[in-house]
């Protein structure tokens, strides 16, 4: 089997100012992102492949290892081979403090630092941090972090090719998912 891939990204950023006083009185929008669409291909702003998967138990200090080349598998069981990463989404689904997760690049073979000015992260210490959030729970949500870049971060199968996903110290049954978007070229 295989499978084929478009994705569009529908996130409206708009903020509204509201002028009080003189001829211009009222809402000022501000839109600062526009969507965006990927259609099927290997070219910049193009994908043909796909990972998500919902994590759910992870313990405290553990590092989920996300291997872009050779080790996920699409819906349809085949094999997905990242050579360029477009799009990162990851969502922490806890509600309990401690279960914050810390994203980037593995220790070993690490993916997405800073090379010829393509990159996510500035060099294998670097993290992002997503905290949980109490109403998690309650309202389906949770923090988030997304990244985006239309022309990919390329991904090397080993040597620059596992994300770290790393749950707090203190952690109890985290939960979060990720989506991600990319080519094999």
């Amino acid at each position: 089997m295989s499978s084929t891939f478009t994705a569009s990204l529908d996130l409206s950023l708009i903020a509204t100012e509201l002028f009080t006083a003189g001829i211009s009185r009222g809402p000022i929008r501000t839109p600062a992102l526009s969507n965006i669409r990927m259609a099927t291909g290997t070219s910049d702003g193009q994908i043909n492949k796909s990972f998500y998967k919902r994590y759910t138990g992870v313990g405290a200090s553990t590092t989920t290892s996300i291997d872009l080349v050779g080790s996920l598998t699409d819906t349809s069981g085949d094999t997905i081979n990242f050579d360029e990463v477009v799009l990162i989404f990851i969502r922490n689904l806890s509600s309990v403090a401690a279960n914050r997760l810390e994203v980037g690049p593995h220790s070993a073979n690490g993916f997405g630092i800073l090379a010829a000015d393509r990159g996510i992260w500035k060099d294998v210490s670097d993290r992002n941090i997503i905290p949980s959030d109490s109403t998690a729970d309650a309202t389906g949500g949770g923090n988030f972090i997304l990244w985006y870049n239309i022309a990919g971060v390329p991904a090397v199968g080993g040597s620059t090719d596992i994300l770290a996903i790393i749950t707090g110290a203190s952690a109890s049954a985290a939960s979060f998912e990720i989506l991600i978007l990319g080519r094999d070229i």
